[in-house]
């Protein structure tokens, strides 16, 4: 789970803005702020290398950012108290095979292509 964690650092990654300047019309690097003041601007790189930029969580959606990180703990607190519910009414042992399942499916993410 630290995994997941400390990933969020990069999958939250702000992406680069390019702004058209007004003056001479030639597009320059810029912040998130004067993008959103901007009605012409685009992204430096790919979109899709962070969830940011994949949901377009940015300008009047950014208040949405928090809510990846609080659903990760979330879930930690609904699967605690599920999971070891479930695991005095079963038995622990099939809880535990079912843990190290998750984990290993939850790593195979790093293998996936797109």
């Amino acid at each position: 789970s630290s995994f997941l964690v400390q990933g969020l650092a990069f999958m939250e990654k702000t992406p680069t803005f390019k702004c058209r300047d007004h003056e001479d019309n030639a597009w320059e690097s810029c912040d998130e702020a004067k993008a959103c003041d901007s009605n012409f601007y685009f992204f430096d790189g790919d979109k899709n290398e962070s969830i940011i930029g994949y949901y377009q969580l940015y300008c009047d959606r950014h208040y949405l950012i928090g809510l990846i990180g609080s659903a990760y703990f979330v879930g930690q607190l609904i699967g605690v108290f599920l999971h070891s519910r479930i695991a005095d009414i079963h038995g622990r042992k099939g809880i535990v095979i079912a843990c190290n399942v998750a984990v290993l499916l939850v790593l195979s993410i790093i293998f996936l292509q797109d």
